[in-house]
């Protein structure tokens, strides 16, 4: 089981495994912390990215039981503030029949995040500003859910229906 806690790292391309005392991918089994974005075209230096919310990760990216899963799913009890994982702005806020109440964040280094599931009436409205690590919501239940969570998803590019861009947190 792995555990996100509120301190920054640094979101890879590569899959997630298990660890003790962090994250770890499955490149040589290094923490992310030390694992850099493959070299695309106009891409920056990469960001440092913080965990959206406090909980425990009970749905993993593209898995066997869920190849369609274009996220994680990340749940915890009790009002759990999301937080921007960086700066950025608000390019989409909306109510979807599958994600419920839904924000779009358009970060540096053609990156976007979703942010799913949220309580209604807590999302941050459209064409906001964010810093890292402010509150844009709260965890919820809305949409096509089936309980108290997260779903976060990760676009190197703009989001689309057929995920084409998605990677894995």
């Amino acid at each position: 089981v792995l555990f996100i806690a509120p301190r920054p790292f640094q979101m890879g391309l590569g899959r997630l495994g298990t660890g003790i005392g962090g994250i770890i991918s499955n490149k040589k089994d290094k923490p992310l912390e030390e694992l850099k974005t493959p070299k695309k075209k106009n891409v920056k230096p990469q960001v440092k990215y913080i965990a959206p919310c406090e909980g425990r990760v009970t749905s993993g990216f593209r898995t066997a039981k869920r190849p369609r899963h274009h996220g994680i799913d990340i749940a915890k009890s009790g009002k759990v503030d999301i937080m921007a994982v960086a700066n950025g702005v608000v390019v989409r806020s909306y109510t979807s029949k599958s994600y419920g109440e839904t924000v779009i964040i358009q970060h540096d280094e053609n990156v976007q995040t979703l942010y799913a599931h949220m309580r209604k009436g807590s999302r941050i409205a459209n064409g906001t500003q964010v810093k890292q690590g402010q509150v844009i919501g709260l965890m919820g239940n809305t949409g096509a859910s089936r309980g108290h969570h997260l779903h976060f998803e990760v676009h190197f590019g703009k989001w689309n229906t057929k995920k084409s861009n998605a990677i894995d947190p």
